[in-house]
């Protein structure tokens, strides 16, 4: 549980400098539909911040689904318990 609470925490800084949001702002719910900089030039530059500060690599039909926090979320896990 606390390696998840590590990778949020990561997480939310990369959301903080790509959006421009503040902390507070950050939760499970927040999505391209509720963040008006999320578009697609800020959902590549999202992605990019993810694959290099986790060191893993998204094929394209991962990148199409990660539309949300919860998403993403799950993707980042999901290759977390691979490298073990």
């Amino acid at each position: 549980m606390e390696k998840k609470i590590i990778l949020e925490k990561k997480l939310n800084k990369i959301f903080m400098n790509i959006f421009q949001l503040k902390n507070k702002d950050i939760n499970k719910n927040i999505s391209m539909q509720n963040v008006s900089k999320w578009d697609s030039l800020n959902h590549i530059g999202l992605i990019s911040e993810i694959e290099e500060n986790f060191n893993i690599h998204f094929n394209d039909d991962e990148i199409i689904d990660m539309t949300n926090y919860k998403s993403i979320i799950k993707k980042i896990l999901n290759y977390e318990k691979t490298k073990k």
